[in-house]
């Protein structure tokens, strides 16, 4: 009843104030730059379409031997000869290259060739980790045949594990290895770039050091949980990154369109939704008819308003990039989510001006914090309409039980049964087929203590979730665009060996 209470009066609030959008923030934004990562100026390779590119043998060979010692070190961890990785031969190996790419850059004015240089580093790095995780499943299969009768048994336990934790694998040597690339750019690298060339990031650093890169699907649940949040796969479910992303693109969406932006959208969505309404009003005339003349003349409507469909659906996608742009761009910069979102970050931000007597600052944030407080509630009711609350709880809730039910359930059926309680007799029965009834007992403990834990959650801790999924879906948004621009110019690269 309280719950229900304080919804009711916040609705009050919101509409007694009116509509409020990003755009009224007192602090400005940040404004996302684009990132240009084209290699189309470079001279294509033999086959007239990639961009060749031959690596330093030196750091070749260097990071083809940290990647398997890596690799060994992660598959015989806890057994004896484990041996810890040197990295300094490959951070040596890579600083050296790189650094030599920038003098030359310099040289030829030529900054691209730089970013070429790291792109193609780090596309040899993600597939010699594929190489050597295909080496080490085969030198088990290998085993396999060749061991003794003492020996098999332990052998065949080492395959079943590889086999479950080769997504693990990939991601744990990608990720360490990438941190000690970043070590390197960040450092003697990010100076000398400054000094020559007045930055210190050629590529910025979310780009170059990408986490949906280090495992070999960007959408791992695994990886989601440590870098992001979890959300559901398939792009048709309501809590999928694309669902999510056309929410958010109309979390403000004014009824009343009042921008020339707002006005196109809104005629081109109902122009559209008039077509398809139309084509149902026929489609349930041409069920009813049984007249063969009717049933071709509606064949024809249907065709031509299937036509139409397709072209209205061509401008409404038109008019939501214009969209997007004026009212969306706050979502290109996780950032923007602190400014407009994190209620607790400025109240920081105003004690520490009031502190320094700074009266102007004090003035900006005090508005700021009364402008944060509109927002978020009206974002908190439009979440709150759609359903989403438990499933953004559950998100975070999952993260932190998952780790204790590994081989039990995925991420997946976890998130589902904390968010969804009608799912949880169905998941609860897959467990009981799986496993003993002592051990099921044990687990179903552990999956309703959580989902009362998210039962439980509401106000400020549901404004605090919603908070922080802001800030971690605007993350996973920016990283994907990178991720997928990193891709596309890997693609571009056709490694070359080195002819000694």
């Amino acid at each position: 009843m309280i719950r229900l209470l304080a919804k009711i009066f916040q609705r009050l609030l919101v509409l007694l104030r009116g509509r409020i959008s990003p755009a009224d923030t007192v602090i400005p934004l940040q404004a996302g730059v684009p990132v240009n990562l084209d290699f189309d100026t470079f001279t294509r390779g033999i086959d007239n379409v990639h961009v060749d590119v031959r690596l330093s043998p030196t750091f070749m060979n260097a990071a083809a031997r940290f990647v398997v010692s890596l690799l060994e070190y992660q598959l015989w961890r806890g057994q004896g000869g484990a041996k810890s990785p040197d990295v300094e031969e490959m951070k040596s190996a890579y600083g050296q290259m790189i650094q030599a790419a920038i003098h030359r850059a310099k040289q030829q004015r030529t900054v691209p060739l730089v970013e070429l240089a790291q792109v193609a580093a780090l596309k040899f790095v993600l597939m010699y980790v594929q190489v050597a995780l295909e080496q080490a499943k085969q030198r088990l299969r290998k085993a396999a045949t060749t061991a003794s009768d003492a020996d098999r048994q332990a052998v065949a336990d080492q395959t079943i594990w590889f086999t479950r934790n080769r997504a693990k694998l990939h991601y744990t040597v990608s990720s360490q290895i990438f941190e000690q690339i970043r070590k390197v750019e960040a450092g003697p690298l990010g100076d000398l770039r400054q000094s020559l060339h007045g930055g210190q990031w050629t590529l910025p650093e979310h780009v170059l050091i990408n986490p949906l890169l280090f495992g070999e699907s960007p959408m791992d649940d695994d990886l989601l949980m440590k870098h992001y949040v979890l959300v559901a796969q398939g792009p048709d479910q309501l809590y999928s990154f694309a669902q999510l992303d056309r929410f958010l693109l109309y979390l403000f969406w004014r009824r009343t369109p009042v921008t020339a932006a707002e006005q196109t959208l809104a005629r081109a969505m109902q122009d559209r939704d008039d077509l398809i309404a139309e084509q149902n009003r026929i489609k349930k005339k041409r069920e009813w008819t049984r007249s063969t003349i009717k049933t071709g003349q509606f064949n024809s409507q249907m065709a031509a308003l299937e036509e139409k469909i397709r072209e209205a659906t061509a401008v409404l996608g038109q008019a939501q990039m214009v969209y997007a742009q004026e009212s969306y761009a706050w979502a290109d910069l996780p950032a923007n989510s602190d400014v407009l979102f994190d209620v607790g970050q400025s109240q920081q931000t105003l004690a520490a001006a009031r502190k320094a007597n700074d009266q102007q600052a004090v003035s900006a944030w005090r508005a700021q914090h009364k402008f944060q407080r509109r927002l978020l509630r009206a974002a908190e009711l439009q979440v709150d309409d759609s359903g989403l609350v438990p499933s953004i709880v559950a998100s975070y809730e999952a993260a932190a039980t998952f780790k204790n039910l590994v081989g039990v359930v995925t991420a997946q059926q976890l998130h589902q049964y904390l968010s969804n309680p009608a799912s949880r007799s169905e998941i609860k029965q897959r467990i009981k087929e799986k496993f003993s009834s002592a051990d099921c007992a044990e687990t179903y403990e552990l999956l309703d203590e959580s989902a009362a834990r998210v039962g439980r959650i509401g106000g400020r801790e549901s404004r605090a979730h919603l908070v922080r999924f802001l800030r971690d879906f605007l993350t996973l948004r920016r990283d994907l665009r990178g991720y997928h621009l990193m891709q596309k110019a890997m693609a571009q690269i056709q490694l070359q060996d080195d002819p000694n």
